[in-house]
């Protein structure tokens, strides 16, 4: 049985997939905020379109049982780590946990904890390179194959709210990916979910893929315009009905973008590319071409863009790590909207927008 139209899951119930395999419910999901799905490998469970209302990371297992500690305590060359506020217990063996400025030069140690001593003091597996004393700290289970499964799910039905209810969750390694579109991420607000990140990663890589920097011939472009003329039939080629691309015009001098738009392409003939709407800027295209990424001169860019994404009611932590892991990059984007999102940054990269729309 790899399909079915509908399920209930009783508490403590599990459907196992082995690698390989793909599982796919059709119809309508009741499931308890407890795992529910358990994958190996390569095993996925896909959902048809309009069968869950929303998904929960809790369905693969993510727990969100990440602490906050404010006292934390650890010395230079040492891996015993304590906090007088802390309520440790064996359980707590293998987690994760970051450690502020207890890193070289003041960075975030991020790593797991080896073996329980006292309800106020544990070992960590690497030893801090900075003394530190009255220190955040997070720990908690890694649930970033849980949201990774859960994204996944989400893309397979064709978009969704991806739900993420109230606690600490710790996610090392990678980020949640973003990998397709109409994807509504949701938490129970600011003060109720955070997402701690405990390596350089991103929590949403909201990033789309782009091709070619391809050049558009001699001429101006006005505003009103509605097309403009490839260097060549085959460069114009590259682009299909409906296709997204980017217009934009680089100055050598300034070494960036001096205009640039987004546009849609209505139809091709020859090396005419017609556009859906018409260009809202003018483009002089006065500088002088040259090849490469970036480089001088008028070119067209066709982007495979995410689409409508929603990131709402929720907080993150990113870590310090002597760089800046932007929370949220956003990149090659369409109508994507970010609305009562915390980020306690630390004066690092907090949400980043590039070439989107």
């Amino acid at each position: 049985l790899s399909t079915i139209n509908g399920t209930k899951f009783d508490a403590g119930a599990l459907l196992n997939v082995r690698t390989g395999a793909t599982f796919t419910i059709r119809g309508p999901l009741d499931a308890p905020l407890k795992q529910v799905f358990s994958l190996t490998g390569t095993g996925v469970v896909n959902f048809g379109a309009g069968a869950v209302e929303r998904f929960l990371p809790q369905w693969w297992g993510a727990k969100g049982d990440g602490v906050q500690l404010t006292d934390g305590a650890i010395t230079t060359g040492t891996a015993a780590f304590t906090s007088a506020g802390a309520a440790f217990t064996s359980a707590d063996v293998g987690k994760r946990i970051a450690v502020i400025g207890a890193g070289a030069s003041g960075q975030t140690l991020s790593t797991t904890i080896s073996a329980f001593v006292s309800a106020t003091a544990v070992t960590l597996a690497a030893n801090a390179s900075t003394t530190v004393s009255g220190v955040w700290t997070y720990y908690g289970t890694d649930d970033q194959e849980a949201f990774q499964a859960a994204s996944i799910a989400v893309y397979s039905s064709g978009g969704g709210k991806l739900y993420i209810p109230a606690g600490i969750y710790i996610i090392h390694g990678f980020g949640i990916p973003v990998q397709g579109s109409n994807l509504d991420i949701s938490g129970a607000g600011t003060a109720a979910t955070a997402l701690v990140l405990t390596s350089g990663i991103s929590a949403f890589a909201i990033q789309g893929s782009t091709g070619s920097r391809l050049q558009i011939a001699a001429g101006a472009i006005s505003v009103g315009a509605t097309s403009f003329t490839a260097q060549n039939a085959g460069d114009a080629a590259t682009l299909a009905v409906g296709d997204w691309m980017q217009i934009s015009e680089t100055d050598a001098g300034a070494g960036n973008i001096i205009y640039s738009d987004w546009m849609q392409v209505l139809s091709i003939s020859g090396t005419t590319v017609n556009v859906v709407n018409p260009f809202r800027l003018a483009f002089p295209n006065s500088r002088t071409w040259a090849s490469g990424d970036p480089g001088p001169g008028l070119a067209f860019r066709k982007h495979t863009p995410i689409e409508n994404t929603v990131v709402l009611d929720l907080g993150i932590v990113p870590p310090y790590l002597g760089s800046a892991p932007t929370a949220i990059p956003v990149r090659y984007a369409l109508n994507t909207h970010i609305s009562n999102v915390y980020i306690n940054s630390d004066g690092q990269g907090g949400i980043f927008g590039y070439q989107s729309h």
